[in-house]
């Protein structure tokens, strides 16, 4: 009995413990993308600036 009542346990913690692993995964990547996307936009706006300034 106290060894199903362990076994249940450790396979809580690894439940949350995987769960745990997916959400800071997920949160990497948001990251990651928020900053690939904020890193294309500057690009944009530098490209339209110099395309500004070749103009003139």
């Amino acid at each position: 009995m106290s060894e199903n009542l362990a076994l249940n346990a450790s396979a809580g913690q690894n439940r949350t413990r995987a769960q745990n692993e997916i959400r800071t995964n997920l949160k990497r990547k948001q990251r990651t993308l928020h900053f690939r996307s904020a890193a294309i936009k500057a690009l944009k706006r530098n490209i339209g600036s110099i395309r500004k300034k070749s103009e003139e």
